[in-house]
C-alpha cells in the first residue's frame, strides 16, 4: 500500500517506468529508487537525480 502511494507520488512529479526496491539493510530505509538507470536517460549523475526527485517530492 505504501509503495503504491510512492510511486503515484513520482508519477504525479511526471517522474514514470518506476520500481521500488528493498534497500540490502534496514539502515538504508524502507525503500530505493534506482536512479542509476535515469542516469542515461536524463544525462545526469545518479546522486543528482535522487536530489532532484527529493525536491520534487518536499513541494
Amino acid at each position: 500500500m505504501f509503495e503504491q502511494q510512492i510511486i503515484n507520488l513520482l508519477k504525479k512529479q511526471n517522474i514514470k517506468n518506476i520500481t521500488l526496491e528493498t534497500p540490502p539493510s534496514l539502515e538504508l530505509g524502507d525503500y530505493a529508487f534506482p536512479c542509476f538507470s535515469l542516469s542515461k536517460k536524463y544525462k545526469k549523475a545518479p546522486d543528482q537525480i535522487a536530489i532532484d526527485i527529493s525536491k520534487k517530492l518536499k513541494t
